[in-house]
């Protein structure tokens, strides 16, 4: 079991991650592109917010587990950060969509709608009915696909420990390969069917398997934390330096890479070392996220409610408003900051809390 600090930058890194998710839907959306310096946008999509998440994830979800294997317990404290911001999410989502029209007396009832509710407070928020598929952009909030993504990923953890324990099988070595059966498995797809407009060929490329390598990478760093830990702490920079020399000359010189969650081998190895550059900076200047954060994280609230926002001012035609994309940021940053301090906050408070069974805290927390 490896060492870490709880003295880290984590909180910083998702926020970050966020913004960036935030500012490329509202660039890609909104039109903000033509608004700022090209070069900006062009550097900000080489920090993709999804996979950044996932790597941390990784990492912090990896030694969560290990470190208090009680599957109830574990399960209890991802639920516990995932659902009652989710859940309020929908519901202001809900509002909106009474309020636009878009659900009314003639389609409460209906089985779209049911079949509808029901995924959005679950974990299969990539359906839409053809009923809403006229509000905003075409789904009520279509970045929270990924929360079937990181539900996917708890649940992975436990099955990989029960085999290490049950095949007897290196743990170092198990990432390994399924970190690269996830590679294989994400470029296969990428040649072969991402281009396809099935529904069910769609949903070969929504699964855990295309997308587990960013989760594994961070897994793999914490599975060997001790022994690698002098490559990453206070090293931030350095490894920042590196991955921006390495965007810079493969990617914007040669053109052999554009950022992507399907990459090439090129786009791969630029995953591979922002991995790296991910885990450093959260343990370089390690007071800094709790100086300016003071323990505050809006970031989950800034991914759930920043779609449901884009999409209102497309409704009301207020996309190409030079004030537009501040209106937005503006918005969000007010409702993920209730959502943490009214919703979030107390809800992971509870992680102290026994259940009747007597499950206790996890000693990590995403």
């Amino acid at each position: 079991m490896a060492t870490i600090s709880r003295e880290n930058n984590f909180d910083l890194i998702r926020l970050f991650a966020a913004l960036q998710v935030v500012f490329w839907h509202t660039r890609e959306h909104l039109g903000l592109s033509s608004k700022i310096a090209p070069e900006v946008s062009n550097f900000i999509r080489f920090f993709p917010g999804v996979p950044i998440f996932f790597t941390v994830s990784g990492f912090l979800i990896y030694a969560a587990f290990e470190r208090n294997p009680s599957l109830p317990g574990y399960l209890k404290n991802r639920c516990l950060r995932i659902f009652p911001a989710l859940w309020f999410a929908f519901l202001f989502v809900l509002i909106i969509l009474f309020i636009t029209g878009f659900v009314n007396s003639s389609n409460l009832f209906s089985k779209q709608f049911f079949a509808w509710t029901a995924t959005q407070v679950t974990v299969f928020q990539f359906y839409t009915p053809q009923m809403l598929r006229e509000f905003g952009v075409g789904t009520p909030n279509g970045s929270l696909w990924t929360i079937f993504l990181e539900f996917s990923f708890y649940l992975f953890l436990p099955l990989f420990f029960w085999s290490v324990k049950n095949l007897r099988i290196n743990k170092v070595t198990l990432l390994l390969i399924l970190m690269g059966v996830s590679i294989a498995y994400n470029m296969w797809y990428d040649q072969n069917f991402k281009s396809s407009e099935s529904y069910l060929v769609k949903l070969l490329g929504l699964n855990l398997m295309p997308y587990l390598f960013y989760f594994l990478g961070g897994a793999i760093i914490y599975e060997n934390w001790d022994k690698i830990k002098h490559w990453y702490l206070d090293k931030g920079l350095s490894w920042l330096l590196l991955y921006i020399v390495y965007c810079l000359i493969f990617s914007n010189w040669f053109h052999l890479f554009t950022p992507s969650y399907w990459p090439n081998i090129w786009g791969l190895i630029s995953i591979l070392i922002l991995t790296q550059v991910v885990i450093s900076l959260a343990y370089s200047n390690t007071g800094l996220s709790n100086r300016l954060l003071k323990h505050n994280d809006i970031s989950y609230g800034l991914y759930l409610f920043h779609m449901p926002v884009i999409n209102l001012i497309l409704h009301y035609q207020l996309g190409e408003k030079e004030w537009a994309p501040l209106l937005v940021i503006g918005a969000v940053l007010v409702l993920a900051y209730f959502s943490w301090i009214i919703i979030e906050k107390p809800a992971l408070s509870l992680k102290n809390k026994k259940l009747i069974f007597g499950i206790s805290k996890s000693s990590m927390d995403l």
